[in-house]
């Protein structure tokens, strides 16, 4: 059975934490340790639910900085525990104000985020099926914004079975284009891949966009 993994985004959520370090000393922690990664946006603690102690979710400004700080701190020591590092499976209230995608808790459906969407990604071929699966193992990725780099996309599609790389398109006529190409093993982790990952918000204003090479 395939591993759940949390589609990338900017709240990354940080577990294995001591529980018994009071709720404002962990919150600035978190910062001070977080904080070299890229502009943090918000951090949520939950002390008073039994369930969610020991764990956290820190929401940064772009989704480049919350792949670095899981990439740099997984398993990394906080207040003497190794902290278990993953995108956050819903998307946050801090995130959802800024993109302009909040939804009142009242008016979202049960157990999903502050969108009213789930967002819960699937690693292998039991994704959920939209539409007639292609057969190319290649996305092509369009209309990239400047600071999509090719460490970033890396990050970004790594995370999913089979990868393979990702390489930046020059394209002579059109200088101000940016494109990428991303391979895998197999159409059926391509598919995978572009289920889960087309029209997904790199940035407020920033939508990935691929098809099938």
């Amino acid at each position: 059975m395939a591993a759940v993994v949390a589609a990338p985004q900017p709240t990354v959520h940080v577990g294995n934490l001591d529980t018994k370090t009071s709720k404002r000393q962990l919150k600035e922690a978190l910062y001070y340790r977080f904080a070299r990664y890229g502009i943090v946006v918000d951090i949520v603690v939950m002390k008073r639910q039994q369930r969610l102690r020991g764990q956290a979710w820190v929401v940064f400004l772009t989704v480049d900085a919350a792949t670095r700080c899981i990439q740099e701190s997984q398993g990394k020591l906080l207040l003497g525990r190794k902290m278990k590092l993953a995108y956050a499976r819903k998307k946050s209230n801090a995130t959802a104000e800024r993109d302009g995608t909040w939804m009142p808790v009242r008016s979202r459906p049960e157990s999903t985020g502050a969108d009213g969407r789930r967002e819960i990604n699937v690693r292998g071929e039991e994704a959920p099926q939209k539409g007639a699966p292609q057969t190319s193992s290649k996305l092509l990725v369009r209309d990239l914004p400047e600071n999509a780099t090719e460490e970033a996309m890396t990050a970004l599609f790594g995370q999913f079975g089979q990868f393979l790389s990702v390489k930046q398109i020059d394209d002579d006529e059109d200088k101000e284009s940016h494109d990428m190409m991303v391979e895998f093993g197999t159409s059926a982790a391509a598919n995978v891949a572009y289920r889960n990952l087309n029209g997904f918000r790199l940035t407020p204003t920033d939508l990935l966009e691929m098809e099938f090479a």
